[in-house]
């Protein structure tokens, strides 16, 4: 009886290792959502300059089977294996989990609440990449950075 509860608690240890012990296929904050669906866009570049691409390219894949508690404005890892090419691609969510949202000494806002109320802005056209976040306790506020392909916008969150 011993041998087999011990079997069973590896077994389920292993397939937990295997599930989250592997690198997630793309980190990126979820800037859109319709209904089990997010559009994650990658935190960071990637440069495709040496092959005549661009120098700061954003990936963006519109996910099914997102997690439940995903919403705009969430940090992200996702698990994926097949994706769609067209940009955005399209790619089912092995698994997603959604990363604390850090909410800085001083401030009532989380992380997640200001890029929220930053992707609310009306005047951003296309797909937004948040390369800067930056809480300024000084001034009560977050500096949100959002690129698109057309320009840079900087969008300044009072923290309420």
């Amino acid at each position: 009886m011993m041998r087999n509860v011990l079997f069973f608690i590896l077994l389920l240890t292993s397939m937990v290792i295997t599930k989250t012990g592997s690198v997630p296929g793309m980190t990126g904050y979820v800037v859109d959502k319709r209904g089990d669906e997010v559009l994650v866009v990658a935190s960071e570049p990637k440069d495709y300059s040496d092959t005549g691409g661009q120098e700061e390219f954003y990936s963006a894949i519109w996910f099914s089977n997102a997690a439940d508690n995903a919403d705009i404005g969430h940090k992200v890892e996702v698990w994926y294996e097949v994706v769609a090419e067209s940009y955005p691609g399209q790619a089912k969510a092995d698994h997603m989990e959604v990363l604390p949202s850090e909410k800085p000494e001083g401030a009532h806002l989380t992380e997640q609440e200001a890029v929220k109320q930053a992707l609310d802005e009306k005047d951003i056209q296309g797909l937004p990449a948040l390369t800067n976040i930056d809480y300024q306790p000084d001034r009560n506020q977050w500096m949100i950075e959002i690129t698109t392909h057309e320009k840079t916008h900087t969008i300044t969150v009072g923290d309420r």
